[in-house]
């Protein structure tokens, strides 16, 4: 509850209650209730800066296991990678060898991976480099 205030009043000669008006009340109301969505919402920008929302904590456990999911991929691509260059070893070796024929260029074995940028479509991604090196690994396969 609020003090009680007195004025003098001098035609009078006596203490007068001061009555607030409603006008003023309301000013305080309004200015109270306006600092407080005021500082409401710089609690909230600030608190989202510091805090993690739980979409946001999902989309980091998915991108956590994507990034697994591609080195394990990676590392299955090496393994077949080491195991097509293990055939090409032995095809220079012993197959061109019992059978007469000339060895394969290397210039030939590896055609159709210069010139063009064709990853430049992978740039520009927080991932790219994990992304652009799957897909290099990929192509060889293929080839």
């Amino acid at each position: 509850m609020s003090k009680v205030k007195y004025y003098y009043d001098s035609e009078t000669l006596s203490y007068r209650r001061i009555e607030r008006k409603k006008r003023t009340t309301f000013k305080y109301i309004v200015v109270f209730l306006t600092a407080s969505a005021l500082f409401a919402f710089l609690m909230l920008v600030i608190a989202s800066q510091y805090f993690e929302s739980p979409s946001e904590k999902a989309l980091k456990r998915e991108l956590q296991n994507m990034q697994l999911q591609y080195e394990f991929l990676d590392k299955q691509m090496d393994e077949a990678i080491a195991a097509l260059e293990s055939v090409e070893q032995r095809d220079n070796a012993i197959y061109r060898l019992y059978f007469s024929a000339n060895p394969i260029p290397e210039e030939q074995r590896r055609q159709g991976f210069g010139g063009i940028n064709r990853y430049k479509k992978f740039e520009g991604y927080d991932n790219s480099k994990l992304i652009k090196e799957a897909n290099k690994k990929m192509d060889i396969l293929q080839k």
